[in-house]
């Protein structure tokens, strides 16, 4: 037997079995898929069960005190087994009480909730998997390429409950943490959103989340919710993607601005893109590491003045933010004129050097901070990252993993092409194609 499943708990959960009046050949098989080893034969299951069924058996702590049946229901079994198993558990064991699994530290480095309309999957750490599919059947359950009726006859109306349920025996540990949460929506999903938000509102507690990817269509409500629900001082950062190529943020809830959570966080990535350049200003220019898509209004591009006014104060806040590592902003819909004149306007009041145009800070001692130009993206190198030695040795905000995924989701994006020359000439302008 592991060394990790104590005795006493063997003996507590096979306990219960006995008193669900489990038959001795299932409750050994039940045991054996929850440790994933035979940690008691068969017959030694037998012998017990004829023990209890005299009651000449007695499941006592190390004190020798008496443990009653309510207490062993009660048994923190959470700290001697891993997430795996204790879906097991709530599934075999549906009678035992949430604090079986509530108490023990868990550290979940990686989880996955991708759901639609009729399914949701449950990854973790990318070593185990599980779907839940409503089929004609009922509910089924599908694990390392094996399947199962979990629920039979269950109807859409009883498939919420049970996924709430599965949801539960994850995030009702009181002291779980986790590293990448991520929450992916498919096409035409229903109520994979509801659900998720009920659970994690029902334990009335913020959930330790480091980063939380947000892999929804559409951004709006749902967003500050799911946010709100995570403990601000834990969460440093937020990417809100998704695969479809349109990503709209007309139902963007600017409540998320307010929230604590967001105040805290040192990066967020967004695809989605803005279209007020005054709103990028006031919530996005604190971030340490931030990465935007701009779609600049058609009447700005016209107006020359109306564009360089806003960007002329996007400067300055950024040059206001001492914690300012790099910034990205994609800019839609920005021919190569405007981008030009973009270009020479931040010239004007920096120093271009290295196909860069750098920036003296406003605080003494302070390093100074640069701006990479193309037609597509202003690239913003603040303090926190070092003046770099050239353009090419600048850093990346991406994991290698992180960067083959925006590879995939970008193949129909425009690959942004740069407006100049390393050599500041005033011949720059033919270079320039409308």
């Amino acid at each position: 037997m592991p060394s990790i499943f104590k005795q006493n708990i063997i003996e507590g959960m096979l306990y219960t079995l006995h008193f669900q009046r489990v038959p001795p050949k299932k409750a050994y098989v039940s045991l054996k898929r929850m440790t994933g080893e035979e940690t008691m034969s068969l017959e030694q299951i037998k012998d017990l069960f004829q023990q209890m069924d005299a009651g000449t058996f007695d499941l006592r702590d190390k004190e020798g005190e008496q443990v009653s049946l309510e207490r062993a229901k009660d048994v923190k079994a959470e700290q001697h087994m891993d997430i795996k198993t204790r879906l097991l558990i709530h599934k075999i064991c549906s009678q035992l009480p949430p604090s079986l699994a509530y108490e023990g530290p868990q550290y979940i480095r990686n989880f996955i909730y991708f759901y639609g309309n009729n399914f949701i999957e449950l990854s973790i750490n990318d070593v185990f998997h599980v779907r839940y599919e409503l089929e004609p059947q009922g509910i089924t359950a599908e694990h390392a390429d094996h399947q199962m009726t979990c629920r039979r006859f269950a109807t859409e109306k009883d498939f919420p409950a049970v996924l709430r349920q599965k949801l539960t025996a994850i995030f009702g540990n009181r002291n779980l943490e986790i590293g990448t949460m991520k929450i992916h929506e498919d096409i035409n999903a229903t109520y994979g959103m509801k659900v998720l938000r009920r659970v994690l509102r029902q334990m009335n507690r913020k959930y330790n989340v480091k980063t939380l990817k947000y892999y929804v269509l559409d951004v709006d409500k749902n967003l500050t919710k799911i946010v709100k629900t995570l403990t601000p001082k834990y969460l440093e950062s937020l990417i809100i993607h998704h695969f479809q190529a349109s990503r709209h943020s007309d139902n963007f809830d600017t409540a998320l601005y307010e929230t604590e959570q967001w105040k805290n966080l040192k990066m967020v990535r967004m695809k989605h893109y803005l279209s007020e350049l005054p709103t990028i200003i006031k919530n996005w220019t604190q971030l340490e590491r931030s990465s935007i898509s701009y779609k600049v209004p058609r009447e700005n591009v016209v107006s020359r003045r109306v564009v360089l006014n806003g960007f002329d104060e996007l400067l300055e806040k950024y040059l206001e933010n001492e914690n300012l590592f790099d910034a990205h902003i994609y800019i839609r819909d920005f021919n190569g004129t405007a981008a030009y004149q973009l270009k020479q306007a931040f010239k004007e009041g920096g120093e271009f050097r290295n196909g860069m145009v750098y920036f003296e800070s406003p605080f003494e001692d302070g390093k100074p901070m640069c701006v990479e130009f193309s037609r597509t993206c202003l690239y913003f190198l603040g303090p926190a990252f070092g003046e770099p030695v050239d353009v090419g040795d600048a850093g990346t905000m991406y994991s290698s993993e992180e960067e083959e995924e925006e590879e995939e989701m970008d193949e129909d994006e425009e690959e942004a092409e740069p407006i100049y020359d390393t050599e500041d000439s005033d011949d720059e302008e033919e270079h320039i194609v409308d």
